[in-house]
């Protein structure tokens, strides 16, 4: 054994680059990207011995581009159906082909497929890790922002760090202790 992760069979989120899978953050505009290089944590998963066997759907670029997107709807691979109840959803006003009982969260494939290999890495948007985690009866980890490496994950956030950035200052405030 090399590390404890020697080769464990490890998924990661259709928004993390990997070199010898399609990148596509569940969006069809991407369909069969494959990117030129790997993010940071897909190296290091592979330098601690874990093998990267999958892609797990997601919400359509998070949810980030269009307003009222069904929840776990990947247009590259259509609805992620949570492995307690699989069935599609048999009211008429929701004959789309949803699930019955959804896996909940832009990272929704990461909490459906769980069963399928020993560890799945997914990113977070706002309910991305715990809402899968929740529904699925799994366990979530939520690092603090800059613990994981985030280079090779698509990104969703930088006008939102922009705006983050212009509302603190660049001084603390005299005004207000806490800053």
């Amino acid at each position: 054994m090399r590390s404890l992760l020697h080769g464990m069979p490890v998924a990661v989120k259709d928004n993390i680059h990997t070199t010898n899978m399609p990148t596509t953050g569940g969006a069809l505009a991407f369909d069969g990207f494959v990117p030129p290089y790997e993010a940071t944590l897909v190296k290091n998963l592979r330098d601690a011995r874990a093998i990267v066997i999958a892609k797990t759907g997601m919400t359509e670029l998070a949810n980030w581009v269009a307003n009222g997107m069904p929840g776990n709807y990947d247009a590259v691979g259509g609805y992620g159906f949570n492995p307690y109840d699989p069935r599609r959803d048999p009211r008429p006003a929701t004959g789309d082909g949803r699930p019955s009982l959804g896996t909940v969260g832009f990272s929704s494939g990461v909490g459906a497929a769980a069963s399928f290999w020993a560890a799945n890495v997914g990113t977070e948007t706002s309910v991305s890790i715990l809402s899968p985690a929740n529904q699925n009866m799994l366990v979530g980890i939520k690092p603090t922002v800059g613990r994981v490496r985030r280079y090779g994950v698509i990104p969703i956030i930088a006008d939102a760090t922009i705006l983050l950035g212009a509302l603190e200052g660049a001084a603390p405030d005299p005004n207000d202790p806490a800053t």
